[in-house]
């Protein structure tokens, strides 16, 4: 039998949480190209999807009963394939190829369930308001030209995002 302590912390050292004080904000640029990625990534994974649908002449892909559940797919599979990358790294497939990750303000791991409820569907809803909504889109993105580099959807989540 041990002497150890069943109640003391682990002493197992954790490498996905970021040092205090060594937090390198991702700048301006690298955001902007990590949004504009995944922005490209689910424009791809819609054309892909939808393109069979593109391709028949004569008749509007709009008005094609396949186009709704073929983009909705789409979006489905993207949001699969950030969710495994956001769980396993912090990181959107924008993020991942620009070299930033999203982090809770103190350095630590933020979850999957805070990203995706507090940085995407809260801000996702207030943009469906009439009126309000454009305008919440609209400060959320000026914030990021504060000294902290933080949108408001940062803010709401208690999220920054970093050079990783």
């Amino acid at each position: 039998m041990t002497d150890a302590n069943p109640y003391s912390p682990p002493q197992t050292p954790v490498d996905d949480v970021v040092p205090p004080g060594t937090l390198r904000l991702a700048t301006l640029t690298q955001r902007l190209r990590a949004a504009l990625l995944d922005v490209g990534v689910g424009l791809l994974l819609l054309v892909v999807t939808c393109f069979p649908l593109f391709q028949r002449l004569g008749a509007l892909a709009a008005s094609d009963p396949e186009w709704f559940p073929r983009a909705l797919a789409a979006l489905g599979l993207q949001f699969l394939i950030n969710a495994y990358f956001l769980q396993t790294s912090g990181q959107t497939v924008g993020k991942r190829v620009v070299g930033t990750r999203i982090v809770m303000a103190d350095g630590s791991r933020a979850s999957l369930g805070r990203i995706v409820a507090l940085r995407m569907m809260v801000p996702g809803f207030i943009g469906w308001i009439p009126i309000a909504g454009p305008l919440f889109g609209i400060v959320d993105t000026l914030f990021i030209y504060r000294a902290d580099r933080r949108c408001v959807h940062d803010h709401i989540a208690g999220t920054v995002v970093i050079a990783a």
